[in-house]
């Protein structure tokens, strides 16, 4: 199992009750504009995908280079099916190059805290 979504996991108080994370990092100034395009092709595929609820790429009014991602998901299996899929793999290799090091998860069902890496 991918690392944080065993994090998240060890978090949630069930499997089965919905639950939804939001996420921050930065964008190089540099990558802006590739970090978008796939972005929102992420976003469009996953919004189709079975136990999403939302998932929204905003940029933070705190500054121009801080994305935030808005997700809920029906259950964890939803978000490890998420995990498997073609466009979140092509997302998060992708990104490697477009953002900075850090960026931290915070899940909002019960228990579940912040997690950074």
């Amino acid at each position: 199992m991918d690392p944080l979504l065993a994090k998240i996991r060890a978090q949630l108080p069930s499997e089965t009750l919905s639950f939804g994370l939001l996420v921050r990092g930065e964008v190089l100034k540099e990558q802006l504009s590739a970090f978008t395009k796939l972005a929102h092709a992420t976003e469009e595929s996953t919004q189709k995908e079975p136990g999403n609820l939302l998932y929204r790429f905003f940029f933070s009014a705190q500054g121009p280079l801080e994305y935030v991602l808005v997700e809920c998901w029906e259950n964890f299996p939803a978000l490890a099916a998420h995990f498997e899929t073609t466009h979140f793999k092509q997302f998060a290799q992708g990104t490697e190059s477009l953002t900075g090091e850090r960026f931290s998860v915070e899940g909002t069902s019960d228990g579940a805290r912040s997690q950074e890496r």
